[in-house]
């Protein structure tokens, strides 16, 4: 039988890789030209496809032309793969901006059956979310030493997957609790709890990420349980007449492996297959990101009176003011939120949880040699001797921050000669 090549339906003769200037201007390059053109303010309708500028390309003219180079060969390259690892070619430009495409993909890997029963997030639980602390752990202690770097690969979509991680099919309640829940009380289904949690123990900056909200998942108040027995560390239940938890009913809890292991698993052997195509790492590390997005507009004050646009500070307008901010130029504008879905899709559940989820894990390897930290960078540990990460799912060594490093900060540091 002979050879049938694969065919690719580019979309994309209106592709455009682009930058935005400090001074408000964009540099873009498109699909068919080595033009360099300049805009002041948008980019023009025609082209439906623009994609930023990313890492690892330098910020000039030269280095827009060399993105799109690699950026088509890559989403060539994406779908001949998956059409012939999968039977099923993957197109990357159904979507029409990174953040659109790494949807896009997600959406053509998980059927919506799997997730599309879940409920959206009102107002009021986005606002336990957001009060919590939704970042990576972040530990540094400035000094110069050797230095030996271990890097979880693919962190997050990796934690998506495991057969612990839950979250609620539907939005819970918030409730006034008169004492803290108990270790197992949590398992029933306790989201989300105000509590001020102290320490004495400076290695404590190792372990946990305070919220300055003094709002906790239940998946990190089990830890600082789990932690009391190793160190002088107390929780306090907040009291003052309000809402102190927010708890969901436990048998809307689901597995989220069984949304994700598939998405999963099929851009893993991808980007095994083809590592320098970064598209496959974009598509895993930042479909989190995506999914938690807030719905959210902005506006200048002449264009919400010209738009009649529902909106205000409080009450049950369509949109509430979340920040009032200024451009450069000095003009005020309005960044409101969407009331009745704050959040894009129904899986920014995942938000706090997750980001809970991944810092304990985190942690515990911290934990393993905490005297011997140097530094916490989200899925990275650096410690100041040997460590033994083989029998640790994910955890590789990493070159880069290993050696005779001078320490400055969580994300400055330079190798020492």
């Amino acid at each position: 039988m002979p050879f049938q090549k694969i065919h690719y339906d580019e979309l994309a003769k209106d592709i455009v890789v682009y930058i935005k200037r400090k001074n408000g201007t964009i540099d873009y390059v498109t699909f068919d030209s080595d033009t360099i053109f300049t805009t002041n303010s948008k980019i023009p309708d025609k082209h439906k496809h623009k994609y930023q500028l990313t890492d690892g390309f330098e910020d000039t003219h030269e280095g827009l032309r060399n993105y799109m180079g690699k950026l088509l060969r890559w989403i060539r390259e994406f779908f001949c793969e998956s059409k012939m690892m999968f039977g099923i070619g993957l197109r990357y430009t159904l979507g029409f901006s990174h953040n659109s495409s790494v949807m896009s993909i997600f959406h053509q890997l998980v059927p919506s059956k799997f997730y599309d029963f879940i409920e959206q997030v009102n107002l009021d639980e986005s606002e336990w979310i957001e009060k919590c602390h939704n970042g990576g752990l972040q530990y540094c202690q400035p000094q110069t030493c050797e230095s030996f770097s271990y890097d979880f690969k693919s962190m997050y979509p990796s934690c998506l997957t495991q057969r612990d991680f839950f979250i609620s099919s539907k939005g819970g309640t918030e409730i006034i609790l008169d004492k803290m829940p108990s270790y197992d009380d949590l398992y029933m289904g306790y989201g989300y709890i105000r509590c001020k949690i102290t320490c004495t123990d400076p290695d404590i900056k190792k372990l946990i990420a305070f919220s300055k909200n003094h709002v906790y998942t239940d998946i990190t108040i089990m830890f600082v349980y789990e932690l009391q027995k190793k160190m002088d560390i107390k929780m306090d239940l907040i009291i003052d007449g309000k809402p102190n938890a927010y708890i969901y009913n436990k048998d809307d809890l689901i597995d989220t492996r069984d949304i994700f292991i598939v998405w999963f698993a099929r851009l893993s052997k991808l980007k095994l297959k083809h590592p320098s195509n970064k598209l496959f790492k974009r598509c895993l590390s930042s479909l989190w990101g995506c999914l938690c997005q807030a719905n959210t507009i902005t506006k200048t004050e002449q264009q919400l009176e010209d738009e009649n646009i529902d909106y205000d500070f409080f009450g049950t307008p369509k949109y509430i003011v979340k920040n009032l901010s200024y451009n450069a130029d000095g003009t005020q504008y309005y960044e409101l939120v969407n009331r009745e879905n704050p959040y894009l899709h129904n899986l920014a559940r995942i938000k706090a949880s997750l980001t809970s989820y991944v810092r304990i894990k985190t942690a515990r390897t911290a934990l393993l040699k905490l005297d011997k930290v140097i530094r916490i960078h989200t899925d990275s540990i650096c410690f100041s001797e040997p460590f033994n990460y083989k029998n640790i799912y994910g955890l590789l060594p990493e070159e880069k921050s290993s050696g005779n490093i001078k320490w400055i900060n969580v994300n400055e540091y330079e190798k020492v000669e």
